[in-house]
């Protein structure tokens, strides 16, 4: 677009000529305007991607490298949120990509102490049962 035909850019230009004491005409840079999307913007779309290809453990891969390099409260609902659309996948499908709904459940865990630096207030079964030894775990569950 030619600057001298649009009455806006004519203005700006005038104004910044008088504000810089320019007497010749100086040519003014307008950056075109820009949609980019930042790292954090593109990466559950990029998740969400993966996980229809299927190439789930690369998607948990890539989300806990950008977690580790930016461990923020913001970005714990990207996680949880590739852990929910994990969790609508079908028992066949997730067996297909070598997963089960305990690795979704251990993922949720572990991405809870590396933002949070804490214990999880829920627990997987696996970790209970690393706790307690299965004649202990039994021995607990058949008290009142």
């Amino acid at each position: 677009m030619d600057p001298t035909q649009d009455w806006l850019l004519r203005s700006i230009i005038t104004l910044a000529q008088a504000l810089g004491g320019a007497k010749e005409k100086t040519r003014v840079e307008i950056p075109e305007p820009s949609n980019a999307l930042g790292d954090d913007d593109l990466l559950p779309e990029i998740l969400k991607e993966m996980i229809l290809c299927g190439k789930l453990d690369e998607a948990e891969n890539l989300l806990y490298g950008f977690l580790e390099r930016y461990p923020l409260v913001e970005n714990y609902a990207i996680g949880l949120k590739f852990y929910e659309d994990l969790s609508r996948l079908s028992d066949e499908r997730l067996k297909e990509d070598g997963w089960d709904r305990n690795e979704i459940k251990e993922g949720i865990a572990d991405l809870h102490r590396l933002i949070f630096h804490e214990d999880p207030p829920f627990e997987s079964e696996d970790a209970r049962e690393k706790e307690d030894p299965p004649g202990e775990k039994r021995n607990r569950e058949e008290q009142p």
